[in-house]
């Protein structure tokens, strides 16, 4: 299976929730890894654009998280493009960036793992479902 088929496969199997918690360690992991300018610059604009995204969802009234929770993580997130910003000009340290992004993703985390424990496994095709073997 080539790549470009395989992250195909992988977008359609992939839960949004999924999808945020892969792009916030990406977004993570390149600014724990910025170790000159170019890089630095590239990963602060992939912390603003992630965080541009998410902003832009939350601020949409379709959004079904707690409008508290959308207010909070807003804010955060205003903060986050603010900061990813100047700190393209000025010499900041990311790990403030560093450390929210592992905040965030851990929430998304937990979410992840209740959802699991909370969903039943698959009936194999071809087993028997708990209705159709009671009597």
């Amino acid at each position: 299976m080539s790549y470009a088929a395989y992250r195909a496969r992988q977008a359609a199997t992939e839960s949004p929730l999924e999808l945020e918690l892969r792009a916030f360690g990406f977004v993570t992991d390149g600014l724990r890894s910025a170790n000159d300018m170019l890089t630095r610059t590239r990963a602060l604009q992939k912390n603003h654009d992630l965080w541009l995204t998410l902003v832009v969802d939350l601020a949409e009234p379709t959004n079904a998280l707690p409008q508290e929770v959308r207010a909070r993580l807003i804010s955060v997130g205003l903060w986050s493009m603010r900061y990813s910003l100047q700190a393209m000009s000025d010499p900041l340290p990311l790990q403030p960036l560093i450390d929210v992004n592992r905040e965030i993703a851990g929430g998304l985390a937990d979410q992840a793992r209740a959802r699991v424990a909370t969903v039943a496994p698959p009936t194999p095709p071809g087993a028997p479902t708990p209705t159709a073997t009671a009597v």
